[in-house]
């Protein structure tokens, strides 16, 4: 009787552990994410261009730059930009107040006009790196002289306003950013245009 007992809770043992190990495997094969953020545009508080913190520092990579809560509390605040078509020579960034030495975080929103595949590249000199939806869409992350990253895609789903962050520095010479799309009905890539960007006011 006790060896029948122990047989029992050995095997009730076995079926509980997998339970649990299917109900562990599950989850990590389950790797579906949640809807993106989607914004109309009617939403209260949109403003034109995209918000930016501007940070001291010679950096060498993107990742030297301050980020999360330790970007919020450093740097200083200046007018949106509303456009990333800019080729600044050895002048000032943006209105960063100075030409070299400089990094920047912008964020906000861009608007695809359409669903479909917006295949996305940077030319820049130093480096880059734009995420949408906190995807990676563009990497140049790197200081370099003038040159165009690898293309990256958007597969959009709906046509609204989709959070774009976009980190870049300008360590010393000259300096350029300028951000290309080829929408779904174009068979080359043009500038994205200042009214694709926006920013909620206050965030």
């Amino acid at each position: 009787m006790i060896t029948n007992h122990k047989r029992l809770t050995s095997f009730t043992l076995f079926i509980m552990i997998l339970l649990f190990l299917s109900s562990w495997i599950g989850c990590t094969l389950d790797q579906s994410k949640p809807t993106p953020p989607c914004f109309e545009s009617t939403i209260e508080g949109l403003e034109p261009g995209l918000a930016v913190r501007y940070f001291k520092g010679y950096f060498r990579h993107v990742m030297e730059m301050p980020h999360g809560i330790a970007a919020q509390m450093s740097g200083w605040q200046g007018n949106p930009i509303l456009i990333l078509n800019h080729r600044f020579g050895k002048g000032e960034v943006f209105d960063s107040g100075s030409s070299q030495g400089v990094g920047m975080k912008m964020t906000g929103l861009i608007y695809f006009s359409s669903p479909g595949l917006y295949v996305f590249k940077a030319k820049s000199n130093d480096g880059v790196r734009i995420t949408i939806n906190d995807e990676v869409i563009v990497s140049d992350e790197e200081f370099h002289s003038d040159r165009y990253s690898q293309p990256g895609t958007v597969e959009v789903k709906k046509s609204c306003l989709y959070p774009i962050a976009v980190s870049y520095f300008q360590r010393k010479g000259t300096a350029m950013l300028e951000l290309y799309w080829k929408t779904p009905d174009a068979n080359t890539f043009s500038i994205v245009p200042a009214g694709a960007y926006a920013h909620i006011r206050g965030l």
